[in-house]
């Protein structure tokens, strides 16, 4: 009697670890860790010039292509986002004398104080960001699925004269999808202040169809504020890179 009631204490036993070990892969470790994660994307881009074309008076096309990998265990939903290209225009600089390298030295202290990312070179000159060449939007608000990719290729003409340029992207993303709660219905947009800087707008769908939405400028901490309060694991992908041009 005694050795039946432990069996049965035994395989109860062993059917409550069975039951807790199911629940904890289902429910905690297939559901609530990756619930957790924030939405991430990888975002590549390349520039290239158009096949068969040189570059002429009027400079040389490209193509920016740019491409977004979901590398997430989760769906990323895209809110507005948007691309700026500026030239760099890059020239040699005299040789550094020993008379200079005082002078240079206290340039690069200068550089490494600073709060952009501007860089020093002691052969070349360089003005970065020197001219404003094209912006738009990247991607379309959109969802992307787990190890999804999504990609866009965008021709643009660069000026004769450019010797590089800088592609810069910003765009945010959200773990859950965008609903009414998030800015009371309206939505992101962005707008120039100066040829290379923006700020966030929220706008109001026009009444009638062909008409330009209602926006509205909104301070940016204001904004982050009501983001992490609709979704704690949202994030921006903030993508900044230099290209050589070929001469």
């Amino acid at each position: 009697m005694r050795s039946e009631l432990l069996h049965d204490w035994i395989q109860s036993l062993g059917i409550l670890i069975a039951a807790t070990w199911g629940v904890y892969t289902f429910i905690y470790k297939d559901m609530w860790v990756p619930s957790q994660q924030p939405p991430n994307l990888t975002l590549e881009a390349t520039i290239t010039p158009v096949s068969g074309r040189r570059l002429g008076p009027d400079g040389l096309e490209t193509t920016i292509e740019a491409k977004a990998t979901n590398s997430s265990t989760r769906a990323v939903h895209l809110l507005a986002n948007y691309w700026i290209l500026s030239g760099l225009q890059r020239s040699p600089a005299p040789a550094p004398s020993s008379a200079s390298e005082s002078h240079l030295l206290s340039k690069a202290n200068q550089v490494l104080r600073q709060q952009d990312l501007s860089h020093l070179e002691s052969t070349v000159t360089s003005q970065p960001e020197a001219a404003f060449l094209a912006v738009g939007r990247l991607f379309d608000d959109n969802i992307v699925q787990p190890g999804e990719t999504i990609s866009r290729s965008i021709l643009v003409r660069i000026p004769r004269g450019t010797d590089a340029v800088q592609l810069r992207a910003f765009l945010p993303i959200l773990s859950r999808r965008p609903s009414q709660a998030l800015f009371n219905g309206r939505s992101l947009g962005w707008e120039l202040i100066d040829p290379l800087n923006t700020r966030p707008m929220l706008c109001t769908p026009a009444k009638k169809a062909g008409l330009d939405p209602t926006c509205k400028s909104v301070d940016a901490e204001k904004l982050d504020k009501e983001l992490q309060s609709f979704d704690h694991n949202n994030a921006v992908i903030n993508f900044r890179k230099q290209f050589g041009l070929p001469e």
